[in-house]
């Protein structure tokens, strides 16, 4: 049973690095780089602070282990503070 749970992870991982590799194939034959929306950051940021904290709220409340909504938590106050000390290059949206 382990060896098939391993293939099909190891089948997805394949999977996602092929599709990963024709994606940066195809993008990267137009030559113009983006800049950064800084903006995406800060509204990642605002969702996973958001989750992260209602998970925490829920691991203390029912006894559950905090290290699964810790991380998220984290990320999103780290995205949060891209976000926040780039504001002024945050693209404007049309």
């Amino acid at each position: 049973m382990f060896a098939v749970i391993a293939l099909v992870i190891l089948a997805m991982a394949v999977v996602v690095g092929i599709f990963t590799v024709f994606m940066t194939r195809k993008k990267g034959r137009g030559g113009k780089l983006e800049e950064t929306n800084y903006r995406v950051f800060f509204i990642m940021g605002v969702a996973m602070t958001d989750i992260g904290i209602i998970g925490m709220i829920v691991a203390l409340w029912r006894d559950y282990s905090y290290i699964t909504p810790l991380p998220i938590l984290i990320i999103g106050i780290v995205y949060l503070a891209i976000g926040l000390a780039n504001r002024d290059k945050w693209k404007k949206t049309p």
